[in-house]
C-alpha cells in the first residue's frame, strides 16, 4: 500500500482526485451491475450515471481532502470538479462497454489516475502559456 501512495503522490493532486473518483464510481457501478445482472445499460443512461457518481465522489473529495486533509477547499473547487466528473464518466462508460463488473474498481482507479494526470498536465501547460504572453 505504501508503494501505491508514493505512486499517486508523484502523479499530483488531480491524479489522486481522479483515482478516488474513478475507483469509487467503478465500485458502485460494478457492484450494482453485478448484483442485478442484465444487459449493459444504454450509453445515454451510462453517461448520466457516470456524471452522478462523479459528482458524489467530488463531494466526498471536498470533504475528506479539502476539509479534513487541510488541503483547502478553494484549491480543489474547480479542478476537482472537472476531474471527478470526467473520471466518473469515463469509468462508467468503459465498464459498461466492456461489461467488466468484477474489475470495475481497478479499471476506474487506473482510468481516473490517467484522466487526472492528463488534466494536471494540460492545466500546467495552459498556465505556462498564459504566463508567457
Amino acid at each position: 500500500m505504501n508503494n501505491l501512495s508514493i505512486c499517486l503522490s508523484r502523479l499530483g493532486p488531480c491524479a489522486l482526485c481522479g483515482s478516488i473518483a474513478g475507483g469509487g464510481a467503478g465500485f458502485v457501478f460494478g457492484l450494482t451491475q453485478f448484483g442485478l445482472p442484465t444487459a449493459p445499460i444504454p450509453t445515454h443512461a451510462a453517461i448520466a450515471v457516470g456524471i452522478l457518481l462523479g459528482f458524489l465522489a467530488y463531494l466526498g473529495i471536498l470533504l475528506f481532502i479539502g476539509v479534513l486533509g487541510n488541503f483547502g477547499v478553494r484549491a480543489l473547487l474547480l479542478p476537482a470538479l472537472i476531474t471527478c466528473l470526467l473520471a466518473g464518466l469515463v469509468t462508467v462508460v468503459v465498464v459498461n462497454r466492456l461489461d467488466a463488473q468484477l474489475f470495475s474498481t481497478l479499471i476506474g482507479w487506473i482510468l481516473g489516475a490517467i484522466v487526472g494526470r492528463l488534466l494536471c498536465y494540460s492545466c500546467s501547460k495552459l498556465i505556462v502559456v498564459k504566463g508567457a504572453s
